[in-house]
């Protein structure tokens, strides 16, 4: 079994294209689920390299790209279960950063490649209902947002706070977004910082103008909230998956785990989780058959 994901950059625009070969992971894949990016950011990273000319070293331009990958199991299976999270490394995070997230319903980790076939044997067996892998990367090394629920409605969030204290509000037609900022350290290309922040996106849209390595461009500017006091920031080398899902809070009436990671469809219900692998991309590089999930 393998995926295949095809990222071509035109015009400043992301074109995706999600493939599947031989047998699929769980079920086939769905249709992608990706967002533009957003303000500008500073990271996009020189690295000498290439054959020199008129004694000048070129330098190779490298951006961030994502696999992620979605999947959506009966309930219980990542939140009132330890069997996948066996697999899974969260003392990567603070203690306390990683008690408020389980808190509001949330778990965060990292697992390594070689952990996988174990990670996706608990999810065959647990009986998928849908799949659905996306391959993102673009221009000027901008945030992703990420749909955690793709369905635009009206939803009241609570979620304990930095200081402990329950606080709750109403988003009017609103997406729940995941939203990954991301750093590189010129020395240790092979090492990101990368920074996870949950997001009730609005659907109305506004733009603003921004500095960006190609000049000045409009950026989208949403209404809604980022939960600034919920971000998870982790040092995530290489090829490695961060693994964001449910906790066994998950599922208390219009807590953010719940309204985020439970969800129902025709009547059955299901539990999200998600599995990020970022890579390091030549600019010029060909995308073919990067981070595949074997």
């Amino acid at each position: 079994m393998c995926w295949s994901v095809w990222i071509r950059l035109m015009l400043g625009c992301v074109v995706l294209v999600a493939a599947g070969c031989g047998d699929s992971l769980l079920l086939r894949p769905d249709r992608q689920d990706s967002q533009s990016p957003e303000e500008a950011s500073p990271f996009a990273v020189d690295r000498a390299g290439g054959d020199a000319v008129d004694g000048q070293i070129p330098a190779t331009r490298y951006y961030l790209r994502y696999d992620v990958l979605r999947v959506e199991v009966p309930p219980g299976t990542v939140s009132r279960s330890e069997i996948l999270w066996n697999h899974v490394d969260e003392s990567v995070l603070p203690f306390e950063v990683t008690r408020r997230a389980r808190m509001n319903g949330l778990r965060v980790g990292l697992a390594d490649r070689e952990a996988w076939p174990a990670i996706k044997a608990v999810l065959e067996s647990a009986g998928a209902t849908q799949v659905a892998l996306t391959g993102l990367t673009q221009d000027d090394f901008l945030p992703f947002a990420v749909k955690i629920d793709p369905v635009n409605r009206d939803r009241t969030v609570f979620h304990y706070g930095a200081k402990g204290v329950l606080e709750g509000s109403t988003y009017t037609d609103s997406l729940g977004m995941l939203r990954i900022e991301h750093a590189l350290n010129p020395e240790r290309l092979g090492e990101f910082e990368i920074r996870l922040l949950p997001e009730a996106r609005g659907a109305r849209l506004e733009t603003t103008l921004a500095a960006t390595e190609s000049g000045l461009r409009e950026v989208p500017v949403y209404r809604g909230k980022v939960f600034a006091d919920l971000a998870v920031q982790m040092t995530v080398p290489e090829g490695t998956i961060i693994v964001f899902g449910p906790s066994d809070r998950a599922g208390r009436q219009s807590l953010i785990g719940t309204e985020f990671l439970i969800g129902e469809r025709n009547g059955v219900a299901f539990e999200r989780i998600f599995f990020i692998t970022p890579f390091l991309v030549p600019r010029d590089a060909e995308m073919s058959g990067l981070g595949e999930l074997e």
